[in-house]
């Protein structure tokens, strides 16, 4: 019988490496990444790719549509994006402190919104 502390744990760990797995963006993601992930249970990857032309065609396409320039904003960008939206939310909570109650619900939604 397993004890509720081992679930417990191994539950710690698979969160603590989905999280890690997460974490990972742009050029920091790596095949390496997803062994990691699956080793918490135990699982190995399969490298196999087949045809190695078809192989490097779908990593070229994969590449295209994930860097600069490529129809998608770059991490970087969205960070920015986000962290200036923040700031907006900020001051339209601080403004609407002052008056407005609708603004502050609202605003106050939107926090909510960005947390997930």
């Amino acid at each position: 019988m397993v004890r509720l502390e081992d679930w417990q744990a191994r539950a710690e760990r698979a969160e603590s490496a989905i999280r890690e797995h997460h974490a990972q963006k742009s050029d920091d993601r790596c095949i390496e990444d997803d062994d990691r992930l699956y080793a918490i249970l135990g699982l190995k990857c399969d490298r196999r790719v087949g045809s190695k032309e078809e192989m490097l065609k779908n990593c070229a396409r994969f590449i295209e549509r994930r860097c600069e320039a490529g129809g998608w904003p770059t991490y970087a960008e969205l960070e920015t994006k986000l962290a200036g939206l923040k700031d907006a939310l900020e001051q339209v909570k601080s403004t609407a402190l002052h008056g407005c109650r609708q603004c502050f619900d609202v605003a106050n939604i939107v926090d909510e919104a960005l947390k997930r």
